[in-house]
């Protein structure tokens, strides 16, 4: 039985080939996000298809590594180099190990100076309670978006309930998420900007909200 002590055996921005991804077909993406386990329960991971915008989740069992990770630019590079390249960057998978409550923000900017201070401005005025954050990271994908996780203090009155965690948050935002998704031990809610016009959130392209307890 897996522990939370255990290390996932996939890791945030490994390189991974997907068993039966589409139609049986198996695919490659890169790791983007690492659930812990529950009590008896089992790693989940949610990977990036080459080619497509959304995740795809997948347990351990369908996924094989390919021996490379992926920069945010695309470059591949071996673990040790990846390692070497990456030190004292913190990663939303640094809080696997305790409950915790994250928002992941894409934000337009020109540098990762001005990407931070925006994610910043826009946490304050969403009244959410910052604890930590992570370096603003560029998506590759679209120049000029940067993506900066938030850590967040976890609302006292959710207890120890991860989709309790969300709706409260969700709710204080006064923004229109999509539907909340998940269970009691993991959940999150997406915000698209769509065609609201919101000035607390003019930076920002796409939020996830995301808690795992």
């Amino acid at each position: 039985m897996e522990t939370e002590d255990e290390v996932p055996p996939f890791w945030f921005g490994q390189e991974v080939c997907v068993l039966g991804a589409t139609d049986g077909i198996a695919e490659t993406g890169v790791v983007r996000g690492v659930s812990r386990p529950g009590p008896g329960g089992h790693w989940a991971f949610a990977v990036e298809l080459d080619g497509e915008a959304d995740l795809v989740g997948a347990a351990a069992e369908r996924l094989v590594a390919t021996g490379w990770f992926r920069k945010d630019d695309g470059r591949r590079l071996t673990a040790e180099e990846y390692a070497h390249e990456t030190a004292g960057r913190s990663r939303p998978g640094d809080r696997l190990r305790r409950r915790h409550v994250t928002l992941t923000s894409h934000v337009m900017a020109d540098g990762a100076d001005e990407a931070a201070a925006r994610a910043r401005a826009v946490v304050t005025a969403l009244g959410l309670d910052p604890v930590d954050v992570d370096e603003p990271v560029e998506y590759w994908k679209v120049p000029g978006t940067w993506v900066v996780v938030t850590g967040l203090a976890w609302p006292q009155a959710a207890r120890d309930d991860a989709e309790a965690a969300v709706r409260h948050l969700v709710a204080s935002t006064g923004l229109d998420w999509a539907p909340v998704s998940g269970t009691p031990a993991g959940c999150d809610a997406v915000w698209n900007p769509g065609d609201a016009v919101d000035p607390r959130t003019r930076h920002v392209t796409w939020m996830l909200l995301d808690a795992i307890a």
